[in-house]
């Protein structure tokens, strides 16, 4: 099967000009509750509903899904009409300046606040 490395280097986007990002790994990822079971985690491993790691590389046809590790907590401001809904989560750790727009897998882009996060598109 073969062991994770506590330091990994990912592509940062589908295209290779955009670069490359390293992660380091503590030994615990999160997951989006609706993903658990049997799956691939992206550019990671394949692992079982119970967490345990069963490749290194791609074995079958797992859903692929994102993961974070070393989150920090934040708060993501939603326009609802007129109002701001206010999610809590877990954001990468990261050194973007204040102003960037960044994209959050499977929600959309936000611009980086001084206190949380703006979504700015679907």
């Amino acid at each position: 099967m073969g062991e994770i490395d506590t330091e990994i280097t990912i592509r940062s986007h589908p295209s290779e000009e955009l670069g490359e990002r390293k992660i380091k790994l503590d030994g615990m990822v999160y997951i989006e509750t609706e993903d658990h079971g049997d799956v691939r985690l992206k550019d990671l491993c394949d692992i079982n509903a119970d967490g345990t790691i069963t490749s290194i590389e791609k074995r079958d046809s797992r859903p692929i899904i994102h993961w974070l590790a070393n989150g920090t907590e934040t708060r993501l401001s939603i326009p609802d009409g007129k109002e701001l809904r206010v999610v809590e989560g877990l954001l990468e750790s990261h050194s973007h300046p204040i102003g960037t727009i960044v994209q959050l897998e499977r929600i959309g882009y936000a611009i980086i606040e001084k206190d949380g996060l703006l979504l700015v598109h679907e």
